[in-house]
């Protein structure tokens, strides 16, 4: 259930170890997640230069998504 357009359920309160994140495919280290406002989140992580491919996951029981990107 991810409620509806109108009134969704966000993803409040995560912490680092709820993404995962891959860089060209291969496991890569999330250094820190902040939320604000609330439900959208600055996610920072190390280790990808320009043009790797980047795909962060959500990993926390319950909920689904990803975020795919080319790094610039």
């Amino acid at each position: 259930d991810y409620g509806t357009a109108l009134n969704p359920i966000q993803f409040l309160g995560a912490v680092p170890a709820d993404f995962a994140i891959l860089v060209n495919g291969v496991a890569g280290t999330i250094t820190g997640a902040s939320e604000g406002p609330a439900g959208t989140y600055t996610i920072a992580f190390s280790g990808t230069t320009t043009g790797d491919d980047i795909v962060i996951s959500i990993v926390k029981a319950g909920y689904d998504g990803e975020y795919s990107f080319t790094a610039a």
